[in-house]
């Protein structure tokens, strides 16, 4: 455990892990009447067990992104992006050899 001198090293810090790559925290919107800043864990996929936390004040879903599934989508677009690219070369490689001349290609589709 940490020990924290005052309550604004301890908003610091939360501050710095919620800026993280991967945050491992979001803040919450303060309630009414409530002078604290409020905080969640990310580390599960679940927040249950915070002492006095309603589940309506929790995040939605769609708030705190899921990244594994957000790695996997792009890496799916990235898969198909590179077979499109790769097609496109193919195609202007054709389109080259049928041109007259030295038929120079210049580009990502370049020979090298």
């Amino acid at each position: 455990m940490c020990e924290f001198d005052a309550i604004a090293e301890v908003d610091v810090e939360l501050g710095r892990l919620s800026g993280l790559p991967e945050p491992v925290v979001a803040r919450l919107p303060r309630r009414p009447g409530q002078k604290e800043e409020r905080w969640v864990q990310l580390l599960t996929d679940s927040a249950t067990g915070i002492p006095g936390q309603p589940a309506d004040d929790l995040p939605s879903g769609g708030a705190i992104p899921t990244l594994a599934s957000d790695v996997a989508e792009m890496r799916v677009e990235v898969a198909e992006l590179r077979d499109k690219v790769a097609q496109l070369c193919d195609d202007v490689e054709t389109l080259r050899r049928a041109l007259p001349g030295d038929g120079r290609v210049v580009g990502p589709c370049a020979r090298r």
